[in-house]
């Protein structure tokens, strides 16, 4: 008798299968996309928005959503590209001032019992307005350890599809594996038991804001290619 796959491990396999029917009909289009240089090429700005995109997953974790996030992305690329470049100490203070302020952000939420979808609404116009205001025009460099990081030529695998995979594997050990991830996805889904159990749902969204916040620090690697 076959068995039949669990619903697990057919929500694991969807992802894995749509990234292969993807390569593979770029690489019926474009053959020179699966040498070295093409499928650095294709993943390169895979890495920002691979961090982006679990930052959101994560504050979906615990039945949230966040529409500031594209806007904190470029806010944090403003502050990389300048700051970070030129003072990395006053970088460094203005990156934790901004994950403590998204840690904010969840604490606020949860205390007023606000809709996640208006205080993260209001504050992408926060963002997007500093963004400007610390980089009017396109430009900004990249700091040198992260270019050299970036542009390495390891054997065999280009950089970005190691990092891709790097990302993916801690990011499921953090979500189903740990300690952390089980209270995240208890808030998600029973937030009383959580409670009942003598978790602090008002730490664990607040420390989900944060971690979510400390992620899209990556854009700094758009400017490395």
């Amino acid at each position: 008798m076959k068995k039949v796959l669990s619903s697990d491990t057919i929500r694991l396999l969807i992802p894995a299968l749509s990234l292969t029917i993807l390569l593979i009909s770029v690489f019926y289009l474009q053959p020179c996309a699966m040498s070295y240089v093409g499928l650095n090429l294709l993943f390169n700005l895979a890495v920002p928005i691979a961090l982006a995109t679990i930052a959101q997953m994560l504050i979906m974790t615990v039945n949230d959503l966040d529409l500031s996030m594209g806007t904190f992305v470029s806010f944090v690329a403003c502050v990389a590209a300048t700051f970070l470049q030129a003072t990395p100490v006053i970088g460094v203070l203005v990156l934790a001032a901004a994950i403590m302020t998204y840690a904010a952000l969840g604490v606020l939420i949860h205390v007023r019992n606000l809709p996640s979808i208006v205080v993260t609404l209001g504050m992408s116009f926060v963002w997007g307005g500093l963004a400007v205001l610390i980089l009017p025009a396109p430009g900004g460099e990249a700091p040198g350890w992260v270019r050299a990081v970036m542009i390495s030529r390891p054997p065999f695998v280009p950089i970005a599809i190691i990092a891709c995979v790097i990302i993916a594997v801690v990011s499921h050990f953090i979500i189903m594996r740990s300690s952390f991830g089980v209270i995240l996805r208890g808030v998600g889904g029973n937030a009383r038991s959580v409670e009942r159990a003598g978790w602090s749902i008002l730490g664990a969204r607040a420390a989900t804001y944060a971690l979510a916040a400390f992620l899209p620090f990556s854009p700094v690697f758009r400017w490395s290619g």
